[in-house]
């Protein structure tokens, strides 16, 4: 049996892959990525900590802290007094604040893109339609929120 057949972790990758290809190749043009637009739209919002921010964004703490250092480096955010001391806190610069609202239109044209692609096979019209992604993900994060994975470091 070829494991590559039924692996799901290879199938998502895969997807995610493609996903981030396309963010990203639309996103050039404004100088940035996806993931970085991510991290920038979070940050404009409301987060205590970094690891409240980065379980908001689903990733690990650290790798949070190293995206956050090219963005800090280009004048898209920078570093504010948290309430507690032993914190860092983040928040955007009028350039960074600049940078998401410019993208917009450039983020809303690569997500149709993906949802029209989607809207091309029956399975990704269900899972757009009945939103199974976020019925999915919502599911995954309850079941592995106390989980010993979530806590380790590799």
């Amino acid at each position: 049996m070829n494991i590559n057949e039924k692996c799901y972790f290879l199938k998502l990758k895969k997807i995610s892959r493609m996903v981030t290809k396309i963010f990203d190749f639309s996103l050039h043009k404004l100088g940035i990525r996806g993931a970085q637009l991510n991290l920038l739209v979070g940050l404009s919002g409301k987060y205590e900590t970094l690891t409240e921010l980065s379980e908001t964004l689903g990733m690990d703490r650290s790798t949070l802290t190293r995206n956050l250092i090219p963005l800090e480096m280009r004048g898209y955010i920078k570093q504010t007094e948290a309430k507690d001391r032993r914190s860092v806190h983040y928040e955007l610069t009028k350039k960074g604040a600049e940078v998401v609202r410019s993208s917009y239109s450039t983020w809303k044209a690569a997500n149709d893109e993906i949802c029209n692609i989607l809207h091309g096979s029956v399975q990704g019209e269900r899972m757009i339609s009945d939103g199974m992604l976020d019925l999915v993900y919502h599911d995954m994060s309850e079941k592995c929120k106390y989980k010993h994975y979530n806590a380790a470091r590799y």
